[in-house]
């Protein structure tokens, strides 16, 4: 009895053997193709990076140098990233239009003035496109009562320049409120303390949809996309601003999105470019 069970042990570790040796490639192949669709279900990455000034003159946390953001551009045309507007992945949820296979974003917050003297003129150099998201109240500020430019407040784009920048088909413009981009009495979007849901979404309206109307009334577009200042929000600000018919918003966290047809686009993630880490750096660590 104990030969018999020997034997059908060793029959059946022989016929694994022969079963590795002549179906290895296959098993291999198979163990690869299992791992591409786990991919593929996890969606197409999209890393979203995030700017803010441009200056030679000074540099912190949130400021680079044009010669740095160049030096950005050119490695991810070079490493075969595409670029894409938020419109790009609003059409892809909504009807399947495709993305490419490399997709990348650069955002800039807060629409200063060296998002035309200085982004700007490299975007068009390496035809990469970017979401500037600008604030109502620095837009307004440019200009006087007759609605010509005043002279006193310079560090904001103006309306000429966004209308120059999205006539390029380059530039998509963003919600980043009007007024709200703040630290004082609330942070950005977020709730007060105590403060009832009734107020707060008033709040909200006002400010984002006279943003709305001012970009409506002067550039002929509604933005689809909120990027929420200092990357503030909470749950009541998600359902706010999808009753109010925006499709996405874009945060601070930090990580790579993963983009499928049931994708939030509520909860983008993007990076902040800190010019103390490269760019090289940065993608060999998040990728």
């Amino acid at each position: 009895m104990k030969k018999v069970k020997v034997s059908i042990f060793i029959a059946i570790f022989l016929v694994l053997i022969l079963s590795t040796v002549v179906l290895g490639g296959n098993v291999v192949a198979s163990a690869y193709l299992d791992k591409e669709e786990d991919a593929q279900k996890k969606g197409t990455p999209l890393i979203i990076l995030m700017y803010h000034e441009l200056s030679d003159r000074k540099c912190s946390e949130h400021i680079l140098s044009p010669a740095t953001f160049e030096a950005d551009i050119k490695y991810l045309s070079d490493n075969g990233y595409t670029s894409i507007l938020m419109q790009d992945i609003i059409n892809f949820v909504e009807n399947g239009t495709p993305l490419p296979a490399k997709p990348v974003m650069i955002t800039f917050d807060d629409g200063g003035k060296t998002d035309y003297t200085k982004a700007y003129p490299i975007l068009k150099k390496y035809n990469t496109k970017a979401v500037f998201s600008v604030v109502g109240h620095y837009l307004e500020r440019m200009y006087n009562e007759d609605g010509e430019l005043n002279g006193v407040y310079v560090n904001s784009t103006t309306y000429a320049m966004l209308r120059e920048m999205l006539d390029s088909g380059l530039i998509e413009v963003a919600n980043h409120t009007y007024r709200l981009h703040s630290l004082e009495g609330r942070k950005g979007l977020k709730n007060k303390s105590r403060e009832k849901y009734e107020d707060y979404k008033i709040v909200l309206e006002n400010d984002l949809k006279k943003l709305d109307g001012l970009l409506e009334k002067k550039l002929g577009i509604v933005p689809s996309t909120i990027a929420f200042p200092y990357g503030a929000y909470s749950k009541d600000t998600l359902k706010i601003i999808k009753e109010l018919g925006y499709k996405a918003s874009l945060t601070c966290n930090e990580g790579i999105n993963y983009i499928t047809p049931e994708t939030n686009l509520y909860l983008l993630k993007r990076y902040n470019r800190n010019p103390n880490r490269s760019i090289q750096k940065l993608f060999e660590k998040i990728t």
